[in-house]
Order: structure tokens, then sequence, then C-alpha cells
């Protein structure tokens, strides 16, 4: 997927994502890092040049976004407020789980909601996620 806020490291292979604004992550060696989430308001890429690529135009498979993304989930299946933000990685998140958030996104359609960058976004990355479970039978 192109336009996601990320670098990899080219010292340490790390794929890095910001993927929320203000979400600043650094290599494990603190040699380069990114910031800026996907909203498109603001980009910072820090560290030497040479320390990192930019992938921000590249076409980024889903398999290294799944091992990234997060969800926070709020709500039960009921749609009880949890006591506590439970957050899960986009591959450990149910495919239930998944369709229910595209339905509540499509439902805030219906009410004139704005659709902005990082919106979009991550519409995307979770109907790739499901293109990618169905084609590998998950």
């Amino acid at each position: 997927m192109k336009g996601l806020n990320a670098i990899k490291c080219n010292e340490t292979g790390e794929y890095l994502f910001s993927w929320t604004t203000h979400q600043l992550s650094m290599s494990s060696k603190r040699c380069c890092g990114v910031d800026g989430g996907m909203s498109g308001d603001y980009r910072r890429l820090l560290g030497n040049k040479d320390n990192f690529t930019d992938l921000f135009e590249e076409d980024i498979p889903i398999e290294i976004i799944r091992d990234s993304f997060t969800w926070g989930q709020n709500y039960d299946k009921e749609g009880n407020q949890l006591p506590e933000t439970i957050t899960r990685l986009l591959k450990d998140l149910t495919t239930d789980h998944i369709i229910g958030i595209l339905l509540y996104f499509t439902e805030k359609l219906e009410d004139g909601s704005i659709i902005g960058e990082s919106w979009i976004r991550t519409h995307t990355i979770f109907l790739l996620e499901l293109q990618y479970r169905q084609n590998n039978k998950i």
C-alpha cells in the first residue's frame, strides 16, 4: 500500500510506521525514525538519510503492515464501553471485528462524516487484510 508514513531502517531492517498523529516510531538502534501519522497534516523523518529508506511512495505489502498496524477496541460485542482500551495487531483481530469496523465506517458515511486521508488509508488497510485472509484461507 502506498502513501503510508513509513521508513525502513537500513541498519536493522526494521519497518517503522507512524499510524497516528504524534506517534514517533524509532528504530531499535535509535538511528532513524518517522512521525506524523496518516492524516497527511505533517510528516517528519529523523536521522541521517543514509540510515533509512523512505517508503512513502513504495507499495508496502499487507504482510508487513499486519505485523505493525494496531487497533484499539473500546466497546465489547454488545456495545458496552470497556473499562480500558484493548489494543491488538491487525493480524490478531477477528474477521468479524474487522467487518464490524468497516460497517461502522460505512454508517459514519451516511451521517455525513468527512472522509480524510487517514480514514481512507485505514479503510484500505482493513480491506487489504480481508483480501489477504481470503487469499490465504485464514
